[in-house]
């Protein structure tokens, strides 16, 4: 019986250690947010700040200083801007529309335009095309 007491004290000793050790980690995820408002405001809300020369700049929340992650829709100057940011730079889908009806898409990956840059004039029709890798115009022709 007495081998039987220490084997179930260890076994609770080592089930509370790997609580200890596992469950009080903090949880390493990305809380996404979604801020709506004009071109002013946006200048107010937010600032952006170069890391390095030559390097794409961040998008950094003024009131926490931190890098801001998630979707910004501001207007204003005769547009609407809606942009996806990660870790305060543009990552996915960047929408620029004119009041006039023209809009820009472009897809953005760690703050460099890559993929498709699309350009439509106000009736919508498609009047310009580009690939970008990473950065660079992808002049080759190919996908």
């Amino acid at each position: 019986m007495k081998c039987m007491s220490t084997f179930l004290k260890e076994k609770f000793l080592l089930i509370s250690l790997l609580l200890v050790v596992f469950g009080c980690e903090p949880e390493m995820h990305v809380q996404q947010n979604e801020w709506n408002g004009t071109e002013f405001e946006f200048e107010k809300t937010f600032q952006r700040s170069n890391l390095n020369l030559g390097e794409s700049s961040q998008l950094i929340d003024s009131e926490n200083r931190i890098p801001f992650t998630g979707r910004v829709k501001r207007i204003g100057d005769g547009k609407t801007v809606e942009q996806v940011y990660l870790d305060g730079r543009l990552n996915g889908n960047s929408i620029i529309k004119s009041d006039g009806g023209a809009r820009v898409e472009a897809t953005y990956s760690n703050g460099e335009l890559d993929g498709s840059m699309r350009i439509y004039d106000s009736d919508g029709v498609l009047r310009s095309e580009m690939r970008y890798d990473s950065g660079k115009l992808n002049t080759s022709g190919s996908d």
